[in-house]
């Protein structure tokens, strides 16, 4: 625990320093006079859509950040010779990253017209920043230089980003299911409306599931990926 507590620390001053709390600020100054300038009628579906998307980006492009950065230092290398378990550091980046995406959102959700339940809105940004950052971990691990994960992120965001056509009453079909977002989409909607809770609490179980799979996956990425670029530079 005291390990990943230092870790946990060194990840939070590392994203300070490359200004990512920075980016994550400019983005909250820039949403919230929109936010707060939303009539209560049409509020809480407009934001659901605008949290969905942040979180999306945040987590899938900030993860590839720190990656790349740690793949120019060379610490991400040091990693792999080092007692500290691979799931321990993944851990610490996701953990990071979802307090950074809980503060912006809740800050959003704070001038937003009308009330909000606080204790789902902290269980649906947890666990979709939790998701995003995972699987932006996944599928940036194979790149060496981030102009090519440019490409693989556009296609992951127009994948992602269908269940927002859900949400706004385009599209409703059963094999919405299949996509990880979807319940993501679910739960960010259900926190600002009155879902059911069995609904709610449906989407989490469903998204926890997809948590699980990609942690493991996660962990398999870097030891493939990483390994072996590291065992291409030695």
């Amino acid at each position: 625990m005291k390990t990943f507590c230092h870790l946990l620390w060194w990840d939070f001053v590392l994203q300070f320093r490359q200004r990512f709390w920075l980016a994550g600020l400019v983005v909250t100054l820039v949403w919230i006079p929109l936010v707060s300038s939303l009539p209560p009628e049409h509020a809480n579906r407009w934001v659901s859509a605008l949290l969905f998307g942040d979180i999306c980006i945040i987590g899938l492009m900030f993860i590839a950040g720190i990656l790349f950065l740690e793949k120019r230092q060379g610490s991400i290398y040091a990693a792999m010779i080092t007692p500290l378990p691979t799931s321990t550091w993944i851990l610490s980046k996701v953990v990071s990253l979802t307090v950074l995406c809980t503060l912006i959102s809740s800050t959003i959700l704070f001038f937003k017209a009308g009330e909000s339940d606080w204790l789902r809105v902290i269980v649906a940004v947890s666990l979709s920043a939790s998701f995003y950052t995972l699987l932006g971990l996944i599928i940036a691990s194979p790149f060496s230089r981030i102009n090519n994960y440019f490409i693989c992120l556009s296609l992951t965001l127009m994948i992602t980003s269908i269940p927002i056509y859900w949400h706004l009453g385009i599209i409703d079909h059963f094999l919405l299911w299949a996509l990880p977002s979807y319940p993501t989409m679910i739960l960010l909607a259900g926190c600002l409306n009155n879902m059911p809770p069995s609904e709610f609490y449906k989407a989490t179980g469903i998204l926890l599931l997809w948590i699980f799979c990609a942690f493991h996956l996660s962990i398999k990425a870097f030891h493939h990926f990483i390994s072996k670029r590291k065992e291409g530079l030695s």
